[in-house]
């Protein structure tokens, strides 16, 4: 299975928001033609869905954002990792 969303201005405009703005970008300018993001719908609640495993997976699990704004740093990590990883092949986890 081939993945339909080209990388190419995905990866520049990463190169451009690198480090938040902390350091000097490696562009000055550029034209992103195909960002490669993939948008969510919640038509089927899909976006609550991952939002509530993300939360359960970082240990706040029906506790809403409040707890993760106060989650380790680690267990974050790690919960998004874990949504990454279960995407299916060729989508994102968060879009």
């Amino acid at each position: 299975m081939t993945n339909a969303f080209p990388a190419g201005g995905g990866s520049i405009l990463h190169h451009l928001m690198a480090f938040g703005g902390t350091q000097d970008p490696l562009f000055r300018k550029a034209i992103l033609q195909s960002p490669a993001f993939q948008a969510l719908y919640d038509r089927a609640g899909a976006v609550e869905t991952t939002f509530q495993n993300f939360s359960a997976q970082a240990g706040c699990g029906g506790r809403g954002l409040a707890c993760l704004r106060q989650a380790n740093i680690e267990d974050l990590s790690n919960a998004n990792a874990a949504i990454i990883a279960d995407a299916p092949p060729g989508t994102f986890g968060f879009g």
